[in-house]
């Protein structure tokens, strides 16, 4: 049982699975509801990866970027919750076949909806345009179609009506617990209606037979219920599991039951996925990559973090670098006189004053010895407040080749820094502008020298993911400014 191993082969699998379907987004052909759904998925794992994992910052871009790329294809695809718009109609209106259909449709919706949260939560995505103001708008036309399913005593409905209803639940939630603010108001009022829908369907004596003959269903709605009193701020209410032996589900009942299990007792998961490993793994050898590799990869990272495994994963991604170039042999022509600047020479007290610039100030002189870029860029990027959502400390467009790439420069004044060097522990801000732009390279811009343990991290990123990353530290920066007339 080699859980590291097999984490490391799925996750890659998985990542193939997104940059397949990424594309083929790209190439004009649409993607299906059946696979956004499959995308969704293959998203929630990477959540459970990217929280239950250790990993060095390299791959944390990585991770975050493939999930950055699944995120785009089923975002695209919600147009204005269109789904959650036509429901009602569908739902009270329509025949058996339209009625499936809007239920499905409102499900891969609220599965993208989750995606949106949780990817804001890790800081890979935004909230707050106009499609997601839709989704709180639109949301109540969901719980009109299902007050006419009980309204009207339509019981082929309630077991799909559930699973809506557990997975709005679940999507209003996770929205609570993003620490997003807009919506906030709306979202409780609306969990709240979710939720006393959701008693309403328990009321009833089919649903009630139904959770109690579904395991996997009836998990589902403990977690539900756990996560939304945990996002309302009420009592936490424990719940007794009673799992019986696992043997006669198949690996996607198995795999969902088990990643709800963690999350109630992982003494009890830990125990329950052992006992399937071998099974599961020998299942999953013999598929091509979907549902049941995107479940045992949430299994899996579930697993290394119920045994306190604190050993890094290296996993075996791509980069997903689109294009790459030697940015040392364009820096003369962005920086003035960057060549001339190592000929001369830094009197006492020159480099006092360097280390001395705060980052407003060091980010402003730098900025002056930028060429070929609107003035009025580099004046908005170096006054630009710092923020969770900021990419870079300066993000500038410049053209390489004639190509255009982003130049994003992160920046360590003297101030900010304590010791007397750069430690390695900053590395995640400057691989982080790989995650949101294809044409890229980095300049790390340090008033102190870069720890060698630094230096040494990057020289491997540069070799094996071809990151174009370039340095300007110390006496060089020093002699940059002071070239330029702005060690001053």
């Amino acid at each position: 049982m080699d859980v590291k191993k097999d984490i490391i082969e799925q996750t890659r699998k998985l990542q193939d699975f997104i940059v397949e379907k990424y594309a083929k987004s790209e190439s004009g052909k649409s993607i299906s509801n059946q696979e956004a759904r499959l995308i969704n998925e293959a998203l929630s794992a990477l959540t459970s990866v990217i929280d239950y994992c250790n990993y060095e910052p390299h791959n944390k871009v990585i991770l975050q970027k493939t999930y950055r790329l699944g995120f785009d294809i089923v975002y695209e695809k919600l147009f204005y919750y269109a789904g959650f718009y036509y429901s009602y109609a569908k739902i009270s209106k329509g025949d058996l076949y339209e009625q499936q259909s809007a239920f499905f449709q409102i499900n891969v919706d609220t599965a993208t909806s989750i995606s949106v949260f949780e990817g804001y939560r890790n800081n890979i995505n935004g909230i707050g345009g106009s499609t997601d103001d839709y989704y709180i708008e639109r949301l109540p036309r969901v719980l009109w179609g299902l007050e006419n399913v009980l309204k009207f005593t339509k019981e082929e409905l309630y077991i799909p009506s559930l699973y809506v209803i557990y997975n709005l639940s679940q999507s209003l939630s996770l929205y609570l617990k993003s620490g997003h603010k807009t919506y906030k108001d709306a979202a409780e009022n609306l969990l709240n209606n979710v939720l006393e829908l959701q008693e309403r369907f328990h009321s009833l004596e089919e649903i009630q037979q139904v959770l109690a003959d579904n395991l996997q269903l009836n998990l589902f709605k403990l977690y539900q219920i756990s996560i939304s009193d945990e996002a309302l701020n009420k009592k936490q209410r424990k719940f007794e599991l009673n799992i019986p032996c696992l043997k006669d589900f198949k690996s996607e009942n198995t795999l969902r039951i088990l990643g709800t299990v963690y999350y109630f007792d992982k003494d009890l998961f830990i125990k329950l996925f052992e006992e399937k490993y071998s099974d599961i793994i020998n299942e999953i050898s013999k598929q091509k990559t979907g549902l049941n590799t995107f479940l045992f990869v949430k299994c899996l990272a579930q697993y290394l973090s119920s045994q306190n495994n604190i050993e890094n994963v290296e996993f075996s991604l791509h980069s997903l670098q689109k294009n790459n170039i030697d940015f040392s042999e364009h820096i003369d022509t962005v920086f003035k006189n960057y060549y001339k600047s190592a000929a001369i020479s830094l009197v006492d007290g020159e480099l006092t004053k360097l280390l001395a610039y705060n980052d407003d100030t060091l980010r402003a002189k730098v900025a002056n010895t930028i060429k070929g870029v609107d003035p009025n860029i580099l004046a908005r990027e170096s006054k630009k407040p710092h923020g969770v959502s900021e990419i870079s400390d300066m993000e500038i467009p410049i053209k390489l080749d004639g190509k255009n790439f982003y130049m994003c420069m992160p920046f360590k004044s003297g101030v900010e820094i304590k010791g007397n060097s750069v430690p390695e522990s900053i590395s995640y801000q400057i691989f982080r502008p790989f995650l949101h732009f294809d044409n890229c390279v980095v300049v790390f811009v340090t008033a102190k020298r870069s720890s060698q343990n630094l230096m040494n991290y990057i020289k491997r990123m540069q070799s094996k993911l071809g990151w174009n990353i370039s340095v300007i530290e110390n006496e060089e920066l020093a002699k940059l400014l002071k070239i330029n007339g702005q060690l001053n």
